[in-house]
């Protein structure tokens, strides 16, 4: 993937209609040449004037950078482990439709960004008659949340608030007697392009489904919609693909990586460096 220089794009009369045009060919865009937060909100503001919070989703560690741009640290210091491929926040009926990320801070070593492309990945996956037929069932995502994480995820503490949030995002919210908060989300692997028919398989399968439920205490797992377990054998034939089309990009400093969040899935390599900040 070659950079783009921001001093060159800047130039550009619509430096939005730009980007999106990039977006709509490729799904991505890697740019270089950011000198501050600022010029990266810039830059993200010119694309689009609406941005999303971050309630609900699955890393309470996030730290607020900018409230206008809704800026947030990406996950880091003890959660520096390996991140599956996803979509972010498929796990909800309101998700971004494009991603922004900026690399303030480089890990000395590891911790790459790891990226697919729904489109390409649909496309090898229902070559396997098998996994063809599993992209047509529709599967839900378990979440379970302690208090201390649900209360700084949803940003509130009460639970009435929590409820309301979650049914006007499709799912199914209940608090047991501790106070743990269980939720329920039913959604298609597979969702059609936001620029054309394609499909894409953009959803959070593989992050979910890295942790069997039998093998002891877990927060998240995926089943089918009628809670029927997905076949361990078919999720590992689909990861055997996924991992065929995955492709690395180790992000420098003042790099931007911009991704379609319809047709992309990301995820990170693991590090050791606690100065990296994105």
């Amino acid at each position: 993937m070659q950079a783009i220089n921001y001093a060159e794009l800047t130039n550009h009369a619509d430096l939005g209609a730009k980007v999106i045009n990039v977006l709509k060919r490729d799904g991505f865009m890697l740019l270089s040449g950011i000198s501050s937060v600022q010029q990266f909100k810039e830059l993200s503001s010119a694309v689009t004037p609406d941005f999303m919070p971050y309630i609900g989703g699955s890393n309470n560690q996030r730290r607020l950078v900018d409230e206008t741009a809704k800026i947030t640290t990406a996950p880091g210091g003890k959660h520096n482990g390996t991140i599956q491929l996803h979509g972010e926040m498929c796990y909800k009926d309101s998700r971004p439709d494009v991603l922004f990320f900026y690399c303030e801070t480089p890990a000395q070593s590891g911790g790459e960004t790891i990226y697919a492309d729904g489109i390409e990945l649909y496309e090898k996956i229902i070559e396997d008659p098998d996994l063809e037929q599993l992209l047509t069932r529709r599967v839900c995502y378990h979440r379970k949340r302690d208090p201390d994480v649900w209360k700084s995820l949803y940003s509130t503490q009460d639970k009435q608030t929590v409820i309301d949030y979650c049914e006007g995002e499709g799912i199914e919210a209940s608090f047991n007697d501790s106070d743990m908060l269980f939720t329920r989300y039913v959604d298609a692997l597979v969702q059609q392009s936001y620029w054309n028919d394609k499909q894409v398989f953009i959803n959070n399968l593989l992050g979910f489904a890295r942790n069997p439920r039998k093998k002891g205490e877990i927060y998240s797992w995926i089943t089918f919609a009628d809670n029927s377990e997905i076949p361990g054998d078919l999720i590992t034939r689909l990861q055997k693909i996924v991992a065929r089309y995955t492709r690395k990009l180790k992000l420098n400093k003042n790099d931007i990586l911009i991704l379609d969040n319809r047709r992309m899935l990301h995820g990170r390599m693991s590090f050791s460096d606690e100065n990296r900040n994105i």
